[in-house]
Order: C-alpha cells, then structure tokens, then sequence
C-alpha cells in the first residue's frame, strides 16, 4: 500500500484543530503519506482552532485540508437539521464529496450519515471512530447510532468497553482500539519536585468539580498551605460556584486556574505537577466512554493519579501501579487520600515513576502506529 488514499474527516461537533484526539491522527495519517482533509461546522462558517480562533481554509502548516461549512441560522433549517435533514447537511456531504477523499471519517455519531453518503457518492469506505460511550445522553446522538450502527464495516474506538458494546450490534470487517495517548514527550522523574495537585482540562459539573471542591476544603484543614493547580477553564454556573467556594472555604491561596491553555504548551503547564485527579461524575457516558485524555497526559508528565472508580481508568491504573482508584465519590475519602500522598513522598515517587513507565506504552508515539496501521489495511480494501 503506498499510503497515498485520501481521508477525509468530519466532525460536526468539534473544532477543525481540535489537537486532543482528531488533529493529530489526522498529523499521523499525513506523515504516513495520507492525504488528509478535515470537514467541520461551526456558527461563522471558517475554520478554527480550540480556542475559537480562525484561520483560512484549505492546506494548513501540515498539509492538512480544512473545510468548514456554516450552521443553519434560520428556525426551520435548525429544525431540519434535528433530524439530519436540510440545507446544512447537504452542504456537508457535498463539501466532503469534493474532497476528493474515497476514505471518510465519522468522529461523532452525527456524522456517519455525512461520511456514508460521501462514501457512496465517491466510490469509497467510511469509518466511525468512536471516542464516548454509546451511553450519550443527547437524543440526537442516539438516534444516529439506532439508525447507522449496523451497516458500518470499519470502526475504531479510543477504549475496549465502547469496542465490546458496538460489537455487540454489528460486525464489522475491521475494529481497533487507538487510545487517545499524549502527545506529550516523555521525559525524566524529577525527584525533587513539591507536591502540587493537577487538575487538567475544563471543569463543569460532571467532571466532578463539587467533589473536588468540597475535597479541597477537607484537605484545608489537614494541609493548609496544599496547592492546586487547574490547567484549563471553569465557565458558566460552574464558575459561580468555584468562585463561591473559593471564597466561602478559604482556599483562594491554595488554587491557582491557568484558564485555556494551547495543547502545545500543555506539556509545559503540567510539569510541575505530581498528583494529577480525574473525577468525573458516575453517569453512563463517564463510566462506559473514556479514558480522559488526561489520564494520558498525567502519564507524560510524570504525574501520580487519583481517580474515582471509571472502569477502563481503573483497568489501567491497576495494569500500570501509576496511581489510586477511589471506590467511593467522597470529598473526605479523596482528601484524606490526598494528603497521604502529599506527607509519604516515597509513595508518591512510586506513583510517579509508574506513570512515566505507562507513559511507554501509552503514548501517541504507539497508537499513533496503530492508526497508520488500520487506514493502510482500510485503503487496501478500497482498492482490491
């Protein structure tokens, strides 16, 4: 296979540089000699990255083709598209059929009906890749995935429990598992490094802000001068509340909030950390979606995890030692956990150094291998 098929990648719901998970397999795809192009929708039309900013379509620094194709503005196109219907969903298969790609790529349920009908159109293949649990909450997402499941061939997923349950309502010709890995290069355990709690990415409700809220102020009274460092933003009603909380507990001198940080410069923001928490709250998407993309980059960084119990987290906290799985949602459970690891700096260096072996073999490095892997395999199916 010589790796020169054309890829396009749609994604209705997700910035056209979104670096977390599509750009980069789109970056790998590249390297590997793919031709690559990424289709998405927004409010204005233009393409953007994750912080909102535009930038022009077509070829970008990585020889990466962007196309961006405006949202409905009007009541009964908004309608019409509830139901993947209208002018906006023709723009949008008609945009990636003049991709010139024969491969698409469905990155959420309400795009595998875009990436089929372009497939059909261009005599090609289309993929879903699934990165959350079947479990969505949004009704839209479900009725996609009622009404596209079983015909589609080729899936990938970023976990082994999405994998198993999509299995278990089709049969596809080819699946793999790419976990969502850092991009984060790995480097060495820095032994002398104070305690300084991480907690990396945006913060509303279900990723479990009251508990750590309410943990923090727990901690307070065992390790007065604990840090916490947030590396991303809290918005919205969220907002309210962390500032209430910061104010009403006393913890204003403990936590620091960088707000949105460029996933370049992610690597950087995390390096001085070494307890790094994942808390989402227990509803079927968090339980049966994931791993957080954090728990990669808490790897990269050397970062020790405490996790409350999410069952392909937990797998793997438990496969690599590289931290602890809290099998109750209690904000004293996780401050008292907390401040162990904070007074035994043995048992968190132990944590530490067990991340930076996962790291090894969870790194984009790897999967990112596995990825080039399964669209030469799918290429070669376009082409026989």
């Amino acid at each position: 296979m010589s790796g020169s098929a054309e890829i396009c990648m749609v994604s209705v719901q997700h910035s056209s540089k979104d670096d977390r998970i599509y750009y980069k397999q789109a970056v790998s795809l590249r390297n590997a000699g793919f031709k690559v192009s990424i289709l998405t929708a927004n409010a204005t039309g233009r393409p953007c990255d994750m912080s909102g900013q535009e930038f022009n379509p077509g070829p970008d620094e990585r020889d990466i083709k962007h196309f961006c194709v405006k949202e409905p503005e009007s009541f009964f196109q908004k309608s019409l598209k509830k139901v993947f219907r209208g002018k906006f969903y023709r723009n949008l298969i008609e945009s990636a059929v003049n991709s010139g790609a024969r491969i698409f790529v469905a990155h959420e349920a309400q795009s595998i009906g875009i990436a089929r009908k372009a497939a059909q159109i261009n005599k090609g293949i289309y993929v879903f890749d699934a990165h959350e649990s079947i479990y969505v909450s949004n009704p839209k997402e479900r009725m996609a995935l009622r009404t596209e499941i079983h015909a589609l061939q080729y899936l990938t997923c970023a976990n082994p429990i999405t994998l198993d349950t999509l299995l278990d309502k089709m049969n596809p010709r080819l699946s793999e598992v790419i976990y969502n890995a850092s991009l984060i290069p790995s480097s060495p355990v820095d032994n002398g490094l104070n305690p300084l709690i991480i907690h990396e990415g945006s913060l509303p409700f279900n990723r479990g802000l009251r508990l750590m809220m309410e943990a923090m102020a727990e901690l307070k009274v065992l390790i007065p001068d604990f840090r916490l460092k947030i590396v991303g933003r809290v918005k919205g009603e969220e907002k309210a509340y962390f500032d209430s909380m910061l104010t009403d507990k006393g913890l204003r001198d403990n936590i620091e909030i960088t707000g949105w940080i460029d996933y370049n410069l992610l690597g950087q923001a995390l390096s001085s950390g070494t307890i790094g928490l994942i808390l989402n709250t227990a509803e079927p998407n968090n339980l049966y979606g994931g791993p957080a993309n954090k728990l990669f980059n808490y790897f990269a960084s050397n970062i020790a995890v405490v996790a409350v119990d999410l069952p392909e987290t937990t797998r793997i906290l438990k496969e690599t030692g590289a931290g602890i799985t809290l099998l109750e949602r209690e904000p004293k459970l996780l401050a008292d956990t907390l401040a162990s690891l904070i007074d035994n700096r043995e048992s968190l260096l132990k944590y530490r150094h067990a991340a930076h072996a996962a790291h090894l073999e969870y790194s984009w490095q790897e999967e990112g291998k596995k990825c080039v892997e399964f669209y030469k395999k799918v290429s070669d199916d376009l082409e026989q």
